[in-house]
């Protein structure tokens, strides 16, 4: 009889050591859940900010391509520019040339007729 009021007396208390050791378990993998959930939010923060910075250096490198292209472009119609200017120029020198040449024709013309 004593046998059986002592097992009667350690059964829940056995049932509460083990509850409160199941408890304890599910406290510690709470715990290390909660960890691992801070460390990825922390790794998400960083990959974010990463992540921003090259938004930004594409940004800027948009940017600069941009000015670039305007830059090739402005040079490229003041070399346009200059070549016309330049291609005007040698044709009123052939021109000038060739009057200058006609009037040397015409000139010793004029001499070989005063001689």
């Amino acid at each position: 009889l004593r046998r059986e009021a002592k097992m009667q007396a350690e059964g829940p208390a056995h049932k509460m050591a083990e509850a409160e050791a199941v408890a304890e378990a599910l406290r510690l993998q709470l715990k290390e859940a909660q960890e691992q959930c801070e460390a990825l939010r922390m790794e998400c923060e960083s990959a974010q900010a990463e992540a921003a910075t090259h938004m930004e250096r594409e940004h800027a490198l948009d940017e600069e391509l941009r000015r670039l292209c305007r830059l090739h472009t402005t040079q490229r119609e003041a070399l346009e520019a200059d070549n016309e200017q330049l291609q005007t120029q040698v044709r009123d020198l052939a021109g000038a040339t060739a009057r200058q040449g006609s009037l040397s024709i015409a000139e010793r013309e004029c001499r070989v007729q005063k001689e």
